[in-house]
């Protein structure tokens, strides 16, 4: 089963996603829908919380990739949060896929809010 979820925080306009389950090609498209909504809404950064994601397939890579790059491209930030040990992080880093990219991972939320508003 797939989830996804997405909140805006008000206090810093950071819109927040958050993904779990196994995320393959047939999830691909709800994924991209709401990249979409979030790009047309502007907000001043994103949040792509993957910490419950179990699996993800090549496609769910390249939307990721590809939201990154269009949120550059408008001007709004994303990171990714994955804990240290997750095994996405590993396999990203073993692979090399995010290396270059200037795509930045923390290992929670409020570190990713902390890191990118400043906050103490």
């Amino acid at each position: 089963m797939f989830d996804v979820a997405i909140r805006n925080d008000n206090a810093s306009n950071c819109n927040i996603i958050t993904l779990s389950g196994d995320w393959d090609l047939y999830e691909k498209e709800k994924v991209e829908r709401l990249f979409a909504q979030v790009m047309s809404e502007s907000p001043a950064s994103v949040i792509v919380d993957l910490t419950g994601i179990k699996f993800l397939d090549s496609s769910a890579v390249s939307t990721l990739i590809f939201s990154f790059i269009g949120l550059q491209k408008i001007g709004v930030p994303m990171v990714l949060v994955a804990r240290e040990n997750n095994y996405l992080l590993r396999k990203f880093r073993q692979l090399g896929i995010f290396d270059g990219t200037g795509l930045l991972f923390y290992d929670s939320v409020e570190t990713a809010q902390k890191e990118l508003f400043n906050l103490p």
